[in-house]
């Protein structure tokens, strides 16, 4: 063991590092809690304060804060200690490039004149049009601000977005998207980017919100995961349940009965193939309101979802049948027509038709 070392030379600051904690000139010394003696020291593989005199713990697992190597000339933007922000894909250079910033009291101790204030813009103009690098780099600094201000519009997190970003990266790499417009990769992007992620989002809300045509989002949708071997997930009607009930206040009754119908129709193996999830969703809730007597037009229905009540009405009957619920609007207690046939006719009324006064 070595020997103890006088409170005169801690004081000094001559302890050497390692073996006893370094103090500042305002700290206090401490003391043991059991022999009340300041010879304390700390175990370099336990982190802990023991005591020399009498081998008490006084404090476990101290951690040992070690000051950072060096000091950016960003401390005042982005903390004390650091050395720049953190690198992030949602940045055309992933924010490894250092440029030159604008002007401010805090980097400039005194003031400037007019001349070299001049100086230092054009300074910035050269570095900013230097810095834009290869074709891609330029690419990306009018793709992302774009695919940014999409992520926002839809209200989509920020996983969403950097799943995007990479999407969209990684298609600029391949060359395989030379050609199209910038909307329409991005939009085409952040569309593959929600079905990756399960986030209800239906083409017609992207392309709401893109300037690209809904035809051509769908087209590159689909060169995207085959090229890239995308793992998506088919959309399920119930994930568009909530903003369709939030879009047409549904009761909870009502949301409780489409999500039953919606649950037998997919565990008794109901073909969906070739329908549209928005289509049977907005088949088996204007099913169910009529059932609940719930005034929900499919007009209404079909807007909410994007879709022509045409289909909804041709969907109906098989979806009825399915379930082997009342036809919409029939009479309570009136049974559902047979799968696959039509409803039998209903008798005609006989007898003398009645006699109705005319005004003279």
């Amino acid at each position: 063991m070595s020997p103890p070392i006088s409170p005169s030379k801690e004081r000094a600051g001559d302890a050497p590092i390692g073996t006893r904690r370094e103090r500042g000139p305002g700290d206090s010394y401490e003391r043991c809690k059991s022999c009340g003696s300041t010879r304390l020291f700390r175990d370099e593989s336990t982190a802990d304060l023991v005591c020399q005199e009498c081998g008490l713990v006084n404090r476990e697992g101290e951690a040992v804060v070690q000051e950072p190597l060096g000091h950016s000339d960003d401390a005042s933007r982005y903390g004390p200690g650091t050395h720049g922000r953190a690198t992030t894909v949602l940045l055309p250079d992933k924010g490894l490039r250092t440029r030159i910033g604008p002007l401010t009291r805090g980097n400039v101790p005194s003031p400037l004149s007019h001349r070299r204030k001049m100086e230092f813009a054009r300074l910035r103009l050269v570095d900013r049009r230097q810095g834009r690098g290869d074709s891609g780099e330029r690419n990306l600094e009018t793709a992302l601000p774009q695919l940014k201000r999409l992520t926002e519009a839809l209200g989509l997190p920020r996983t969403v977005e950097e799943t995007a970003v990479r999407l969209y990266r990684e298609s600029l790499a391949r060359r395989g998207m030379r050609g199209l417009r910038i909307a329409s990769l991005v939009a085409a992007c952040v569309y593959v980017a929600c079905r990756v992620h399960g986030v209800p989002r239906t083409l017609r809300v992207v392309a709401s919100h893109s300037e690209a045509p809904r035809s051509v989002i769908a087209t590159v949708s689909i060169h995207l995961i085959r090229d890239l071997k995308v793992k998506v997930r088919p959309v399920n009607p119930l994930d568009l349940l909530p903003k369709l009930a939030e879009d047409l206040e549904f009761p909870r009754e009502l949301r409780a009965k489409v999500r039953e119908y919606l649950e037998r129709l997919d565990k008794g193996g109901y073909q969906s193939s070739g329908v549209m999830p928005a289509t049977l969703l907005g088949t088996v809730a204007y099913v169910a309101a009529q059932e609940g007597g719930w005034r929900y037009s499919q007009d209404r229905i079909a807007k909410a979802l994007g879709v022509t009540s045409v289909s909804l009405r041709n969907r109906v009957p098989s979806v009825v049948a399915f379930l082997r619920l009342p036809a919409p609007g029939a009479r309570p207690g009136s049974r559902a027509p047979p799968a696959g046939g039509a409803a039998p006719p209903q008798p005609q009324a006989s007898g003398p038709l009645p006699l109705v006064d005319v005004p003279g």
